[in-house]
C-alpha cells in the first residue's frame, strides 16, 4: 500500500512538470502584431452606427447616410447634406488568456465623425473618420530587479478614413464603393524581453464595393472588403499580414411602422493566420417606429475564431545581459485562449425631435457574461442646412 502511495505521488511530481502541450497541438504562433491579431476582435470591434446596433448591428440593406454607408456604401442615398457625431463606452473585460488575470478596455468616446453632401443628382459622396478598433491591455508589470518595475498600457487603435461614393442606378438599384485608409496605431507596444517604449503607425489602403436593392417591402443589400497585406517592420517587431475578405449581406422587410431585418457578416480569418477559423456572425433585429420615436432590439451570434495554446513573443536578447536573469524567468512563454463566444442582445431608440434633428441611443450586452462585454452607444445626426435657414431668419 505504500508503495502505491508513493508511486501515486511521484506520478504526480512528473506530471507537474509536462509543458502545456497537454492542452492539444503544438502552440500557435500568430502572424499579425500583438492586439491587432483576430482573436482579439471580439473586444476590439467597435460596433458602430447606434440605430443600426440597437437592432441588432444590422442594416446592410437599409440605406440611410453616412454612417450606414460604413458598412455598404450603396446604402448612402441621403439627398441633403447630413453631418454625423458617435460616442461610445466600452465596459471593461477579463482577457482570453486562462493564464493570465489582466483586463482589456477602451477609453476612447469618439468613434465616428462624418459627413455626406448635397449633389442633387445620382451621385453621391461622404467622407467619415472612425474608430474602427480599439483595445487596451491593462495593464502589462514587469519587476526590473534593482532598476523600478516597468508598467506599460499596451494599445492598439485603428484609426479608419472612409471615402464613399455611391451612384442610384434606379429607384430600386443603387452600387457605390468605399476607399478606406486604416491608420494602424500601436502605442506601448507589449515586448516581452524589452523595456523601451515602442510606439508606430502603420497606414493601410483597403476597398470596400457594395450593393443595394430597395423594394417595397423587401430590401437586399451586400458589401465585400477586399483583402490586402501589409507588413509591420519597426525595430524588432516584423510581421507580415493579412487583412481578411469581410462579406457583409442582409435582408430586410418592412411593412408600415413595423421593420426587421436578418444579417450574416462572413470573414475569412483564415486568410490571416492558418490557425484561425472562419467567422460567420448572425443577427436579426427589428424596429416599430411610433411618431417621432422608434424602439429596437435585437441578436447578435459572434462565435470565436481560436480555442487553445500559443507562444508568446520574446523580443529578449539573445545573451540574456540586458537585464537581471530574474527578469527573464519572468517572461510567459505559453498563453492559452479560452472560447470567446458571444451571445450579444440589444436595445436602442431614435428620436426625431424635429425632421433635422435625429438622436439615436444603444446598449449591447453578452448574456454570456463570460468577459462582461457592454457597449453603450449615442448619436446625434443633423441636417446642415438648417444653419443657412437660420442666416437667412436673421
Amino acid at each position: 500500500m505504500i508503495h502505491l502511495i508513493k508511486l501515486g505521488l511521484f506520478i504526480i511530481v512528473l506530471l507537474s512538470f509536462i509543458p502545456f502541450n497537454l492542452y492539444g497541438e503544438e502552440p500557435a504562433v500568430f502572424q499579425s502584431p500583438d492586439l491587432l491579431s483576430g482573436i482579439y476582435d471580439q473586444y476590439s470591434n467597435n460596433r458602430l452606427n447606434a440605430s443600426m446596433s440597437g437592432r441588432g448591428n444590422t442594416g446592410i440593406s437599409i440605406s440611410g447616410g453616412v454612417e450606414s454607408a460604413w458598412y455598404n456604401p450603396a446604402l448612402l442615398r441621403e439627398d441633403i447634406k447630413n453631418f454625423y457625431l458617435e460616442l461610445m463606452v466600452k465596459d471593461n473585460t477579463r482577457e482570453f488568456n486562462k493564464l493570465a488575470d489582466q483586463t482589456y478596455q477602451s477609453p476612447y468616446p469618439i468613434t465616428f465623425v462624418g459627413m455626406n453632401f448635397n449633389t442633387k443628382s445620382k451621385y453621391r459622396y461622404a467622407l467619415s473618420y472612425s474608430l474602427a478598433n480599439s483595445i487596451q491591455y491593462y495593464s502589462f508589470d514587469r519587476n526590473l530587479y534593482g532598476t523600478g518595475d516597468l508598467f506599460y498600457d499596451p494599445t492598439y487603435l485603428n484609426h479608419q478614413l472612409t471615402l464613399t461614393g455611391s451612384y442610384e442606378l434606379t429607384d430600386k438599384y443603387s452600387f457605390g464603393l468605399n476607399t478606406l485608409l486604416n491608420f494602424h496605431q500601436f502605442i506601448e507596444y507589449r515586448n516581452e524581453g524589452k523595456a523601451d517604449r515602442l510606439n508606430f503607425i502603420k497606414p493601410v489602403f483597403r476597398f470596400q464595393p457594395g450593393f443595394l436593392y430597395k423594394g417595397d417591402y423587401i430590401s437586399i443589400g451586400s458589401s465585400v472588403t477586399i483583402p490586402t497585406k501589409a507588413t509591420f517592420k519597426e525595430s524588432y517587431v516584423n510581421f507580415e499580414t493579412t487583412f481578411p475578405t469581410i462579406v457583409r449581406s442582409g435582408i430586410s422587410f418592412r411593412y408600415n411602422d413595423f421593420l426587421c431585418a436578418f444579417d450574416a457578416d462572413y470573414s475569412r480569418y483564415s486568410e490571416q493566420d492558418s490557425n484561425f477559423k472562419d467567422q460567420l456572425v448572425l443577427k436579426t433585429g427589428m424596429e416599430m417606429r411610433r411618431n417621432i420615436y422608434s424602439l429596437k432590439c435585437g441578436y447578435m451570434y459572434i462565435p470565436s475564431i481560436f480555442k487553445g495554446i500559443y507562444e508568446v513573443p520574446d523580443f529578449s536578447d539573445p545573451t540574456h545581459s540586458e537585464f537581471h536573469h530574474s527578469f527573464y524567468d519572468n517572461i510567459p512563454t505559453l498563453g492559452v485562449i479560452k472560447n470567446a463566444d458571444m451571445n450579444v442582445v440589444t436595445l436602442g431608440t431614435t428620436i426625431k425631435p424635429t425632421k433635422d434633428v435625429e438622436l439615436n441611443l444603444c446598449v449591447m450586452r453578452d448574456v454570456n457574461s463570460r468577459f462582461n462585454y457592454t457597449q453603450l452607444i449615442s448619436s446625434v445626426k443633423f441636417n446642415l442646412s438648417i444653419f443657412d435657414k437660420l442666416k437667412k431668419e436673421k
